[in-house]
Order: structure tokens, then C-alpha cells, then sequence
């Protein structure tokens, strides 16, 4: 059940958001190390804030676990190797 949620979750956070920052970045002629701490930032995993979060409000908390865990460990093995190469663009230098 956790499944679908969390694919559109990890779309959008280590897709779409990322993509979103740069191209501001790129609107707003940021460069250097201002773009690449925005882009840093903007695909980072989830914190442990979700889970908080979702555990005051009485939400889901299964969720926002198996989020917080899954997306620390797709970052670790699949986004932080394209991060380290995408700083390397001249936008980031």
C-alpha cells in the first residue's frame, strides 16, 4: 500500500523539486555556490521532521517512516553519485 505513495513522493522530491530549483536558479542568473546549495538542499532525503509532523497531526506515521528510511537509502545509493556529477556543470563552479 505504501508503495504507490511513495513513488510519486520520491518523484516529486528527487525529480521534479531539484529540476524546479535549478531552472529558478538559472531565471534568477544565480551560479557558483549559491546554485549548488540551493540544489543540495532541494534534494536532500526526507527529514525527521515528516515524522513528527506526521505523529502530532495523528497522520499516517507507517508512512512517513517507510519514507523517511527508503528515501535516506534511494539518496545514499542512486542520487548522490548524479548530485556529485551535476555539481560538476559549470552553472555549479
Amino acid at each position: 500500500r505504501l508503495r504507490r505513495h511513495l513513488r510519486w513522493l520520491y518523484a516529486v522530491k528527487f525529480l521534479a523539486h531539484p529540476l524546479l530549483v535549478v531552472l529558478l536558479s538559472f531565471l534568477f542568473g544565480l551560479r557558483g555556490m549559491a546554485a549548488g546549495v540551493l540544489l543540495i538542499a532541494a534534494i536532500m532525503p526526507a527529514g525527521v521532521m515528516s515524522i513528527q509532523f506526521s505523529s502530532i497531526r495523528d497522520l499516517d506515521v507507517d508512512l512517513a517512516n517507510a519514507g523517511f528510511l527508503f528515501s535516506t537509502a534511494v539518496f545514499m545509493v542512486l542520487v548522490l553519485p548524479i548530485l556529485i556529477g551535476l555539481l560538476q556543470l559549470p552553472m555549479f563552479r
